[in-house]
């Protein structure tokens, strides 16, 4: 019986590429190939381009907020610090302001003292205020057609009274699991657990109320001739004390900032009302060449930017009679500050967004990135399968000549990550340029000194190495094919 045995091939002395030849082969095959190169170029720069976007976007947004915020803090202090001694605070206000404020700070001092909470008391409250803001904000961000669906609609100040019935959390636990498009911000099990917290220190909020209220009381029997607003804006020697006496403000409070803002305030008030006078605002809206229904602070302004026009409303105050008494230079000065107060909230307000979490993304974005990153791999899949099928011959050639296997498939992934390169900096730079002007066209040119240039020069470098990345991704089953073509085979096909 004969048996037939197979010989084996030994190839001795076979020659191996080096890397920079392989290279060398890997940039012919794209430049002989231009056309479907560029087609892998042009599909690795768009899913760059528009993951880069969106984190130079986001970037560039959290940038903003950071110095609008603080340019607005300066806006805000009065109407805040006003708000803080007078009547209409709640008790989810205090608890809200415990957990948005360090201990040291002066609210949280007169909180403590008005409730006469104890420290370690005090620090457990504080941490689970702290705990508990996303859900406010969680619940502040809904739409009222949500908050109605989830909770009946009730304010945000009630959120948490309505959470610690167990009906009420039953309710709305359900609607949020069949509410699949809303992101919750942390465990339904916290939020109740939390609620309940807050309901059980009912006995120290009622303490806080009575303690504010007879500080408030005794300020007022200080100060009774005027508003509150009044004695800010044209504050007395002894203001800053009784202030510091009764709680509501210490030696880290920048008082003179808020009277200064509490007397621009005034002034404004004063002007409004001088244009909401009939017979006046009738006399200037005909000055100004507009009608009497647009009127308002915006085209004033404009209207008083000349020195002309300033002469011509100052006459026009005199020959009307009214009584309104301003320096010309103190009006433009408000009007400028009212104009600049404006665009800094306005900003602030469209990029509080980008406030929250690591680069302010929303779900529906990471999907869409996601999404983008799904559809390039299979776009560069398919570009090179279809090189790979148009170089059979070239293939089977070089196996021919003795190229390994891993020389093949090391040719396409080079050939790939060449064009990963050259798509991931294309489409980094263009998304980079018109993310910026996306900005400017939206916060004005002042936004060129905020931009977080460092971040932004990373982020490209990050998105140019994930172009790179996704064609190398991309490249591994055909190379993975044409590695394992045989050349007989390869001829056949050809």
């Amino acid at each position: 019986m004969k048996t037939d045995k197979k010989e084996k091939i030994v190839i001795e002395n076979q020659v191996r590429l080096s890397t920079k030849r392989t290279l060398q082969i890997s940039i012919n095959g794209i430049y002989y190939r231009l056309f479907r190169s560029l087609v892998t170029v042009a599909i690795v720069a768009v899913a760059v381009a528009f993951m880069m976007y969106m984190l130079a976007n986001s970037l560039i947004g959290r940038a903003v907020y950071v110095e609008s915020h603080s340019n607005a803090i300066e806006y805000k202090v009065y109407e805040r610090w006003l708000d803080w001694i007078g009547p209409d605070i709640d008790d989810i206000d205090i608890f809200r302001t415990l957990g948005s404020s360090s201990i040291d700070d002066y609210r949280v001092q007169a909180i403590a003292k008005w409730g006469k909470i104890d420290e370690d008391t005090l620090k457990k409250i504080m941490l689970s205020a702290q705990r508990s803001e996303p859900y406010f904000v969680y619940y502040d961000e809904l739409s009222p057609g949500k908050k109605y669906l989830m909770a009946g609609g009730i304010p945000t100040g009630e959120f948490f009274v309505y959470m610690a019935d167990k009906k009420n959390a039953a309710i709305f636990k359900e609607r949020l699991e069949k509410s699949g498009g809303l992101t919750f911000p942390g465990s339904f099990d916290e939020l109740v657990q939390l609620s309940n917290f807050y309901i059980s220190q009912a006995d120290i909020w009622n303490n806080v109320s009575s303690g504010r209220t007879e500080a408030i009381n005794a300020l007022k029997a200080a100060y009774s001739a005027k508003s509150f607003s009044e004695y800010l804006a044209d504050p007395t020697d002894a203001l800053t004390g009784d202030f510091i006496k009764f709680g509501f403000a210490d030696s880290n409070v920048d008082l003179p900032l808020i009277y200064s803002r509490a007397k621009t305030a005034k002034d404004v008030r004063r002007l409004n009302d001088l244009l909401r006078q009939s017979n006046f605002r009738r006399e200037l809206s005909q000055e100004m060449g507009i009608s009497n229904l647009s009127l308002d602070m915006d085209a004033f302004a404009k209207f008083y930017g000349s020195k002309k026009n300033q002469e011509k409303f100052q006459a026009l105050v005199k020959r009307t009679g009214v009584n309104f008494s301003m320096d010309p230079d103190r009006i433009e000065e408000i009007l400028k500050d009212s104009q600049l107060k404006q665009r800094v909230m306005e900003v602030e307000q469209k990029t509080l967004a980008y406030s929250r979490g690591k680069f302010g993304f929303s779900i529906g974005v990471i999907w869409l990135i996601g999404v983008s990153f799904i559809v390039c791999i299979v776009g560069i899949t398919n570009a090179m399968l279809m090189s790979v099928m148009e170089r059979f011959r070239e293939i089977a050639t070089m196996k021919c000549l003795g190229a390994t296997d891993s020389l093949v498939m090391s040719m396409f992934v080079f050939e790939s990550c060449i064009q990963g390169v050259v798509g991931g900096f294309l489409g980094a730079i263009l998304a980079l340029l018109l993310s910026i002007s996306v900005a400017m066209i939206q916060y004005g040119a002042s936004v060129l000194p905020v931009l977080p240039y460092d971040d932004l020069g990373i982020s490209t470098l990050i998105a140019m190495g994930i172009g790179v990345v996704l064609a190398a991704l991309a490249s591994v089953y055909p190379a993975y094919v044409a590695s394992r073509l045989a050349p007989m085979e390869a001829m056949r096909l050809e």
